[in-house]
C-alpha cells in the first residue's frame, strides 16, 4: 500500500521496496551503486535507533543531507488522531484533534503541478472530487482512473464538514489543508479546487471548462449519503457527460479501514 501511494509522488522517480530501517555498510554501497544514488536524504530530526543514528554510514561516507521538517506535519499526531476516531475510546490520554498545520500561499506554489495552466482550449478536462482523507493507495488508483478519462484532472477536495457527512462522526482525520496538500502531490493532477460545491451545476462545469465529471463509485457508502450522491451526478448524467471509476485492485482499502489497522495495532 505505501509503496503505491508513494510511487505517484510528483518528486519521486523509482522506488525500491522493504529497504532496512538500519542500513550497514554492505547494503549501502549495494543500492547507491545498483540505483546511481548520490545522496541519502532525510529531515533534519534525529533517526537513533539502540543508541545509534541510523544513518551513520551514509553520513561517514560523506552521502548524507538533510531537509528541514515541514512544521506541524507529524505522523505521530496523524496516528493520534486515528486512534481518538477509531471504533473504540483509546486508553491513550490528551490525544489531540486538531491540525497544527498551517497552509499558505508559497506552499500552494511549491506543490502546484508545473503544467498547472491549460495549455491552450483542445484539453479534454476531467472533474472528479472527494474527501481524500488518510491519502492512500486507493486514492491514487481512482486519480489515475479519472486522468485517464481526459488529459486534464482537476479535482474537488471537500471541506471538513462535508467530509464528516460522507465519511461519519469523528471523520475526517485530516484537515482540509492536508487533505489539499495530499491530493496536490500525486502526479495524476492538474488541478485542485478547495472545498468545491456540493451541487454540481451547468456554471460550474461551464466556469471549469469540463468535458467529463467522474464519480468514484464505492460499494459500501452510508445509504443516505449515496442517495445523495446520485442526485449530485443527475446534471452530469443529462448533458452526457458522467462517467464512473474505482480503484481496481485497492477497491476494498477505505481510510476507515487505515484507522481500524491503526487501533488494532495500538491496542
Amino acid at each position: 500500500d505505501r509503496a503505491e501511494t508513494v510511487g505517484p509522488c510528483r518528486w519521486v522517480d523509482e522506488v525500491v521496496r522493504s529497504v532496512p530501517y538500519v542500513m550497514d555498510d554492505a547494503y549501502l554501497s549495494h543500492i547507491l551503486d545498483a540505483h546511481g544514488i548520490d545522496y541519502v536524504v532525510h529531515g533534519d530530526d534525529a533517526c537513533i535507533v539502540d543508541g545509534r543514528d541510523v544513518y551513520e554510514v551514509a553520513i561517514r561516507r560523506g552521502k548524507y543531507r538533510t531537509i528541514p521538517r515541514t512544521e506541524g506535519i507529524s505522523t505521530t499526531d496523524i496516528v493520534r488522531r486515528m486512534l481518538r476516531a477509531g471504533p473504540a475510546a483509546s486508553p491513550v490520554q490528551d490525544l489531540g484533534t486538531h491540525s497544527h498545520f498551517f497552509l499558505t500561499a508559497g506552499m500552494l506554489v511549491d506543490f502546484a503541478p508545473t503544467r498547472c495552466g491549460r495549455q491552450g482550449e483542445a484539453l479534454c478536462a476531467v472533474y472528479l472530487d472527494g474527501c481524500f482523507d488518510l491519502f492512500h493507495a486507493g486514492h491514487v488508483a481512482v486519480l489515475r482512473a479519472a486522468r485517464a478519462l481526459g488529459d486534464y484532472l482537476i479535482v474537488g477536495v471537500h471541506d471538513d464538514a462535508t467530509a464528516g457527512r460522507i465519511c461519519g462522526p469523528e471523520l475526517p482525520v485530516m484537515s482540509l489543508n492536508e487533505r489539499v496538500m495530499c491530493v496536490l502531490g500525486c502526479r495524476h493532477v492538474d488541478e485542485v479546487v478547495l472545498a468545491p460545491p456540493w451541487s454540481l451545476s451547468r456554471e460550474m462545469f461551464a466556469a471549469l471548462n469540463l468535458a467529463v465529471v467522474a464519480r468514484a463509485r464505492v460499494d459500501d457508502e452510508l445509504l443516505e449519503v449515496a442517495r445523495s450522491l446520485d442526485a449530485r451526478y443527475e446534471v452530469a448524467q443529462a448533458l452526457d457527460m458522467y462517467a464512473e471509476v474505482d480503484a481496481g485492485e485497492f477497491a476494498q482499502l477505505r481510510g476507515s479501514g487505515v484507522i481500524r489497522r491503526a487501533c488494532e495495532q495500538h491496542s
